[in-house]
């Protein structure tokens, strides 16, 4: 006949406890949970081991509660995880007691922000690990440490600062970024005029920022495909925004359409037929239609 075990079900942590469990550990064997729960057993084997280990290097503390000796107290009191990606994780890092109420079922990433060394930032009102702030702004850990806690930079701040450097990065065109590389943009500015543009009087007014109207125009209208695809509208929150994958192009683009109408603006003053502050497509396409007309049309 099977080890059966009479278990008292009274769960002595708050974490809720399906009936599926309860229902297992007033019908299943020892040998019989363990198979079921192999994730959960494999925790409690590893917190028992680390136990004793802490016990080996001369702790006089008993770090385990004496109703978690047994996988069934344990399964009891914690039920089962979430998901393949938790596992245990102590609620206060400075109490070495594993116990009822102490422990947790935690991701990575809770549990990189519950220990007592990661740094914390809060950045558009979500509070994340420094870890995590430096990977969304693309720079270093040592790089954003630095400018946080040694320069005391507000994180906010901090990334308005990191954007508007890349931003302006992206062309050598003064005043005017755009989500282009500026080394391949001026080549690719001179291939066209060079190439494109047939006629000599044209080429002379076939300047850059039209090239750069042209070209912004193409890039935005990609973007808002994608965007559109993505869902990058449909986010209700500013929160929800940042998080978004496409939220860095998003910041971008909204930019380069402010400098847009100061392109138009300085192409104004180079070509006077040209309307200061247009920035509508129809219109630039037809100035870089003109600007590349062939010399004998077919």
């Amino acid at each position: 006949m099977k080890n059966r075990m009479k278990i008292e079900l009274e769960c002595k942590s708050n974490v809720p406890i399906s009936d599926a469990v309860r229902h297992d550990l007033q019908t299943l064997s020892k040998m019989e949970l363990r198979r079921k729960y192999k994730k959960e057993a494999t925790s409690h084997r590893g917190m028992k081991d680390r136990c004793r280990k802490s016990q080996r290097t001369g702790s006089d503390r008993n770090l385990l509660a004496p109703e978690w000796e047994d996988f069934a107290g344990f399964l009891r009191d914690m039920g089962a995880a979430p998901s393949a990606e938790h596992s245990l994780d102590r609620i206060d890092c400075s109490d070495p007691v594993y116990g009822p109420g102490k422990v947790r079922w935690a991701t990575k990433e809770e549990q990189t922000r519950n220990r007592s060394t990661t740094v914390l930032v809060t950045y558009r009102g979500e509070e994340m690990p420094l870890s995590d702030y430096a990977d969304r702004l693309g720079v270093a850990y040592k790089t954003a440490y630095s400018a946080i806690i040694t320069r005391n930079t507000r994180p906010d701040e901090y990334a308005r600062r990191i954007l508007s450097a890349k931003i302006s990065t992206t062309t050598s065109i003064a005043d005017f970024p755009a989500p282009f590389n500026p080394d391949r943009f001026v080549r690719d500015y001179k291939e066209w005029r060079r190439s494109s543009v047939e006629f000599p009087d044209r080429r002379a007014q076939a300047h850059i920022e039209a090239y750069y109207l042209y070209r912004a125009i193409k890039r935005i209208k990609l973007f808002e495909n994608a965007a559109v695809e993505s869902g990058l509208y449909e986010c209700a929150s500013e929160e929800e925004l940042a998080a978004h994958s496409m939220f860095a192009d998003y910041e971008r683009v909204k930019i380069a359409r402010q400098m847009m109408r100061a392109a138009s603006c300085a192409l104004a003053e180079k070509m006077p037929r040209w309307r200061a502050g247009n920035t509508e497509q129809k219109s630039v396409f037809a100035l870089i239609s003109w600007l590349t007309a062939p010399r004998n049309p077919a």
